[in-house]
């Protein structure tokens, strides 16, 4: 231990000597002071001390308004300094991690630890203080986790274990940057902007808009000489509403404009150009057909394409350690849910002419900003390039440091959520062909199956731009335990009849889509198109907390953001039906705005 923590005290010294700390770094000083004694001195009698310790320090500065019609609906600013503290007892190939005690709360699930208020003030004492009492909870917690799995080991028959923590290369990454973000003044002006798009939508029930901006300075250090500090900007310009069709089926639809640079956010009139758009779509919807069920082939175009990527796929692209309870009943559900993939690689997963690639260092695609770039993880380690899928064939899956047998190192993954996120999916195809030709393609494999049309999906609702209902979600959580893929409804769709004619249907759910129908996949388009989409928490471990802990478990998702290029994709055969939801009466009168 004493190796590893002077390797920390050398590595600030020099930082600060470079100029890139300064020397009066309170926090930094504060963090590495507390490390060493911890590391020195904190034990209970007869018991482990720890090994491993990392603090992760969040310091966000953010502010959202909201306005509807044109009108201040609310205001929510926020500035707060957040301590992560994460403590291993034992060893690398035994600790505390990767098991489940189901009295715990959702936040001792979750590898980063549980969140610890700091002061805002740089004042040593009390930022000591307040370090030793978060330490001491992540350490006694530890002791508890460690003695419940090394019972629960000793009382069931398991297979060969692995190592529980990775050994890898100490890395140090420093960006002092210091973004900006956007005033009060200007939020205020887009939100009021584009809510203004609603006026006189009297077919329109309820709408809002919101303008979002936060800067985050991040501070991570570690007993084995890891350590990265910079900062970063997230700016986002949403949209929701929502109304009825005759039946009283409640429609809804949304917009986000999201971007880590916030001088680069669209001009205004796009964004209120993006709002007219999905309001005039969700008017439509108010007299859309409905649809109880289809099976046949599908075309998504190039958005809903990367919204089902996302949702569908990028849970199954990771690797992690199967997480073990004092539960035999439990731990054979578990063994059903996670590290579906893992199996499966150096087989075809994917059309031989589909390859897939995860590389979060690429910093643009197209002039565009990708929103999954990321130099250095939430474990300290850099980001990297990793080809996942090549010529339909699978090749890795995202790790952390917690290892799997067949992946024993990491690939830079770990985004403070407890499962692997992709950050840049690229999905590249050869022999594309243009849409023109992939819906006549469509059309021919629906005749050819009797039917007189095709589907196609232009958009599948995502859990930033829809707000969801618990029914909602509990539908997803129950999909993903039967073994098929979690997908949130698909919300623009047409029939597409051989004359090119397309009549829209109500919202429609993906249904019976397990991940050996991704090779079913028998076209893609020419172009690729860039989508920024939030991460997807409705897959893998992390449907296994919403079945322990309920829905509530899955929040923390609000500023983890991936970026999908992808082309349109045509499936030969998929099944959807209609989207289950409220259905309350119509009302009574008209709305307000009917006569203007």
């Amino acid at each position: 231990m004493k190796r590893l923590t002077i390797s920390i005290v050398a590595l600030f010294v020099g930082l600060a000597a470079s100029g890139q700390l300064s020397n009066d770094d309170v926090l930094v000083r504060a963090l590495q002071d507390e490390m060493d004694r911890s590391l020195a001195e904190l034990q209970l009698e007869n018991e482990p001390l720890p090994y491993f310790i990392s603090y992760s320090v969040q310091e966000r500065k953010s502010s959202t308004l909201t306005y509807v019609l044109g009108a201040h609906d609310g205001t929510n600013s926020s500035l707060v300094r957040l301590l992560n503290v994460v403590v291993r007892v034992g060893s690398k190939q035994l600790d505390n991690t990767n098991f489940l005690l189901l009295e715990a709360t959702p936040d001792q699930l979750n590898e980063m630890g549980t969140p610890h208020v700091l002061p805002l003030t740089d004042d040593y004492d009390e930022l000591r203080r307040s370090i030793w009492i978060a330490t001491d909870q992540a350490y006694k917690e530890a002791l508890v986790h460690y003695s419940a799995k090394t019972s629960a080991i000793a009382n069931q028959t398991t297979a060969e274990r692995v190592n529980d923590f990775s050994e890898e290369e100490a890395y140090q990454y420093v960006d002092e940057r210091i973004p900006l973000g956007l005033e009060l003044d200007q939020l205020a002006n887009l939100a009021r902007q584009v809510s203004e798009v609603f006026r006189g939508r009297s077919e329109v029930f309820s709408s809002y808009a919101t303008a979002f901006s936060s800067t985050t300075k991040r501070t991570y250090l570690d007993s084995e000489g890891n350590f990265h500090r910079y900062s970063f900007e997230l700016c986002n310009v949403r949209t929701h509403a929502s109304t009825q069709t005759s039946t009283g089926a409640i429609v809804k639809d949304g917009t986000s404009a999201l971007t880590r640079d916030c001088s680069r956010l669209p001009k205004i009139e796009s964004l209120q150009a993006d709002a007219a758009y999905m309001a005039e779509h969700l008017v439509d919807q108010r007299q859309a057909e409905s649809l109880e069920a289809y099976t046949g082939p599908v075309f998504m175009e190039s958005k809903a394409a990367a919204e089902f990527i996302n949702q569908a796929l990028s849970g199954l692209l990771v690797a992690v350690p199967v997480p073990m309870t004092a539960s035999p009943q439990l731990n054979t559900q578990i063994q059903n849910i996670a590290n579906q993939m893992v199996h499966r690689i150096d087989t075809r997963v994917f059309p031989r002419n589909i390859s897939i690639v995860n590389d979060p260092t690429i910093d643009e695609y197209r002039e565009r900003l990708l929103m999954g770039s990321y130099a250095v993880d939430s474990q300290g380690m850099p980001s990297r390039r990793t080809e996942m899928i090549s010529k339909g064939i699978l090749k890795n899956l995202l790790t952390t440091r917690s290892p799997v047998a067949e992946l024993a190192s990491t690939t830079g993954s770990h985004r403070g959520m407890p499962i692997p996120l992709p950050g840049n999916l690229f999905l590249q195809t050869e022999r594309g062909v243009s849409q023109e030709s992939i819906l006549e393609q469509a059309i021919q494999i629906a005749d050819s199956n009797g039917s007189d049309f095709a589907l196609v999906i232009r958009k599948i609702a995502n859990t930033q731009e829809i707000e969801m209902a618990h029914v909602e979600m509990s539908e997803m959580v129950s999909a993903t335990m039967e073994g098929n893929v979690a997908v949130l409804p698909a919300i623009h769709v047409v029939k597409l009849y051989p004359d090119g004619r397309e009549v829209p249907v109500q919202p429609m759910v993906i249904v019976d889509f397990v991940p050996g129908h991704f090779r079913d996949i028998v076209a893609t388009t020419s172009q690729t198109h860039h989508h920024d989409v939030p991460a997807s928490p409705l897959s893998g471990l992390n449907v296994l907390m919403a079945m322990i802990r309920g829905p509530g478990a899955l929040s923390g998702y609000d500023q983890i953001y991936s970026s999908i290029v992808t082309p349109g994709l045509l499936i030969e055969e998929m099944s959807l039906r209609i989207a289950s939801g409220q259905m309350p009466r119509l009302p009574f009168a008209p709305h307000p705005m009917a006569d203007e």
